[in-house]
């Protein structure tokens, strides 16, 4: 008897790894900051992160799988990207910022050398100072080469303000003109920042609401238009696209929210696009629908899974209960949810989704709103969409600060780091994507960090065996600008 109660326990032991896990903290990383961001893996041991500091100012560091600073490159202007290219660091910034005006569209780059972070080269590579602009930049792991998109709307860059009654009407007038998109550039720079090349994609009538780029350099528009879903791939050099469509009619509200799409390119097959949107039916239910886009034979296949009430319900009753502290899985209100995410890795695509609910605040906390979220819903398919599972992730968060959790794939293992219920702890959890289940969850600790600083899971930087959460503290808000102190924490995987 003794024997089978053994047995059991250990079947379902994996759920209850709640063991609480301090791992080392690094206090102060970043002090009276804007806001941090990751931004990419250098090599095996090393990440790139961005540090705005004011409003023309900021760093970039590279930090080791122990925490420690290799190095920090003070720059000037707004960051909008650091990469590698070649064999060194590449940084794109718009040369000024304000809070009325944005920043403006004379980019300037940055060339580090990898090992100091010195500079070793600068160079304006575009300037229209006066439109503004949004820019889109390659994601090539190797550094091979790059390239930057630049969309254009056709509007001026001046300080906008808007006076009751007509700032309602003047908000929606100036959002539905940032939206457009009047003209491309699309430019290549070598490793000496010299531009090799500029193509001007032609413009399609509609909103563009995602850029790719794969490994060997082709690029990917995801366009919504009146009737359909166009999607254009330009191979690389070329100005011409091959376009699949996808005749459909989508009511999308307009509006400065750009993800409403979410793309991926699988690594195995560069030809391909995996693209996901979630939106409501006229009967008032949320559809998720996931694509495939196949270049080469241009074709597309689509599945969908509508998250109406029931269905919320019944994904909450068979999800496991992952652990006594964390509680019962809460998704909750079924047209809260929203689209985050997609990946695709190693023959496996999964979404990301989850709802956000506001309150604002009465009595002394009157005119201050507060966010939670709740559980993350992981919708799990086969390359070809067949659909393989439903993984659901306690998350939740108690300040009036929440942050965004984060998961990476690696061998067929989904990796997660999301906040647990009121105790504003992270939990961590690993799912087997090939078995449909949660093989480990963890309540990790945060000694000496304080119960209000909030763990950054969508800036995590990971590692073979293990991570790195950044922690923001924040001290104010003051028009519109955010003092955050920023702390580090090494966790090891299999502790």
């Amino acid at each position: 008897m003794k024997q089978i109660c053994l047995a059991i326990l250990l079947a379902f032991a994996p759920l209850f790894l709640l063991a609480q896990n301090d791992g080392e903290v690094s206090k102060n990383f970043k002090k009276n900051t804007r806001e941090l961001r990751t931004m990419c893996q250098l090599d095996e041991h090393t990440w790139l992160t961005q540090t705005i500091l004011t409003d023309n100012n900021f760093e970039v560091d590279a930090i080791n799988d122990q925490m420690e600073v290799v190095w920090t490159a003070q720059l000037e202007g707004h960051p909008h990207f650091v990469g590698k290219l070649k064999n060194k660091v590449i940084v794109i910034a718009s040369t000024e910022y304000s809070v009325m005006a944005s920043y403006n569209s004379t980019y300037k780059a940055y060339l580090l050398n990898k090992e100091s972070g010195e500079t070793v080269a600068e160079k304006v590579v575009s300037d229209r100072q006066d439109v503004l602009s949004l820019p889109y930049f390659s994601t090539s792991a190797d550094g091979s080469y790059f390239k930057m998109l630049v969309r254009y709307n056709g509007m001026e860059r001046r300080a906008r303000m808007a006076i009751a009654p007509v700032a309602l009407f003047t908000i929606k007038k100036t959002t539905q003109n940032y939206m457009s998109a009047k003209e491309l550039d699309l430019i290549e720079l070598n490793e000496n920042l010299d531009v090799t090349s500029t193509i001007k994609p032609p413009v399609t009538d509609g909103v563009l609401y995602s850029v790719k780029f794969n490994e060997k350099g082709a690029m990917f528009l995801l366009w919504h238009t009146a009737k359909s879903i166009r999607y254009e791939k330009y191979d690389p050099g070329k100005s011409t696209p091959i376009v699949v469509e996808q005749p459909i009619e989508l009511e999308i509200p307009v509006d400065l929210e750009t993800d409403k799409f979410f793309t991926c390119i699988p690594k195995s097959n560069p030809d391909v696009l995996f693209s996901s949107i979630m939106v409501k039916e006229k009967h008032g239910d949320l559809n998720l629908m996931v694509t495939k886009v196949d270049f080469k034979t241009q074709t597309q296949q689509t599945v969908s899974d509508a998250f109406s009430s029931d269905r919320v319900n019944q994904i909450e009753k068979n999800a496991p209960v992952l652990g006594k502290k964390l509680g019962k899985p809460d998704i909750g209100n079924h047209n809260e949810l929203q689209l985050r995410g997609i990946r695709e890795s190693g023959g496996k695509v999964v979404t990301e989704i989850y709802g956000d609910r506001t309150y604002v605040g009465t009595g002394i906390n009157s005119g201050v709103s507060k966010t939670t979220q709740k559980s993350v819903v992981f919708n799990v398919f086969s390359d070809d969409l067949k659909p393989l599972s439903v993984a659901v992730f306690p998350n939740d968060n108690a300040n009036w600060h929440t942050p965004e959790p984060g998961f990476t794939i690696r061998e067929n293992v989904l990796y997660v780091v999301a906040t647990g219920p009121s105790s504003n702890k992270p939990i961590y959890g690993e799912y087997d994507l090939n078995e449909g289940q949660w093989n480990r969850t963890e309540l990790l600790g945060k000694k000496p960090l304080n119960s209000d600083d909030v763990a950054q899971g969508d800036n995590i930087m990971w590692f073979a065996d293990g991570f790195i959460i950044p922690y923001a503290d924040y001290n104010t808000i003051l028009m519109g600008r955010n003092s955050i102190n920023y702390h580090l924490q090494h966790i090891t995987m299999g502790n």
